[in-house]
């Protein structure tokens, strides 16, 4: 096989060459925590730099988290999360420090009752 066959089958493996495909860091991690009015996600991110950070939401259900970085050590990390119908994925709130992204997912109140839907 020569090299530009070779070439030619390594862009068909990798479709976007302009992404970074190398595994996220080893310290790189996703925590999540569940309170009555909120879900809470922390990503731990060193490395990674504010304008290399998407969140976002998909089918109303689903937090989309994706970072790159290109220094020495970073890498490419990704997560979906899927919530319940319970969260308001129209209110999320996200927030980085330089090595954690905290992001706040507020909770929708479903308490029923005897005589319909609760409110406060």
């Amino acid at each position: 096989m020569d090299s530009k066959q070779s070439d030619v089958e390594q862009k068909k493996r990798i479709p976007y060459t302009f992404l970074n495909h190398a595994p996220p860091p080893a310290e790189a991690h996703l925590a999540t925590e569940m309170e009555d009015n909120e879900y809470r996600l922390i990503a731990r991110l060193p490395g990674f730099q504010r304008d290399c950070i998407m969140v976002s939401t998909r089918k109303k259900r689903t937090l989309h988290i994706a970072a790159d970085s290109w220094a020495p050590g970073g890498g490419h990390f990704e997560k979906r999360v899927t919530f319940d119908y319970d969260a308001d994925l129209t209110r999320v709130r996200a927030e980085f420090d330089g090595e954690h992204l905290r992001i706040i997912v507020p909770r929708k109140d479903y308490r029923q009752s005897w005589f319909g839907a609760h409110s406060d």
